[in-house]
């Protein structure tokens, strides 16, 4: 995992290592910064269980921010 082997491959790889971080970050009620803390920031679109989805909207409620807040 992870090796970018191809650019298909790091994708997926990159994606899966995001949810991860999400599921984490939600458990452990840890912040996730704000893109606009960031130097550079990339538009990015990934897919998410409806599940995973509605934890994260419940987190951004209690920040008062947005999923692209994120």
């Amino acid at each position: 995992m992870g090796d970018g082997s191809s650019k298909d491959k790091v994708i997926i790889d990159v994606k899966s290592a995001f949810k991860c971080y999400l599921d984490a970050a939600l458990k452990n009620k840890d912040i996730i910064p704000d893109s606009e803390n960031l130097n550079k920031t990339r538009k990015i679109n990934i897919s998410m269980t409806r599940d995973r989805i509605n934890r994260l909207d419940v987190h951004v409620k209690r920040l008062k921010t947005t999923r692209s807040g994120l």
